[in-house]
């Protein structure tokens, strides 16, 4: 019950203070935007390249 008076009292300041909303919002944005994002997420390793075969043919 604590919780929820908790909760309503920040949801009264968020409604005074539209702004401090915003920021909140942005930064969540940026924060689940920052996970989807292709550098924070290591690339797989190029494939070995084939050694080089000496050209042997027999005639």
């Amino acid at each position: 019950q604590k919780w929820l008076e908790e909760s309503a009292f920040r949801i009264l300041v968020l409604m005074q203070h539209p702004m401090l909303l915003l920021v909140l919002y942005t930064l969540a944005i940026l924060r689940i935007a920052g996970a989807c994002s292709s550098r924070s997420t290591p690339r797989p390793s190029p494939p070995p390249q084939p050694s080089m075969r000496p050209n042997i043919t027999f005639q």
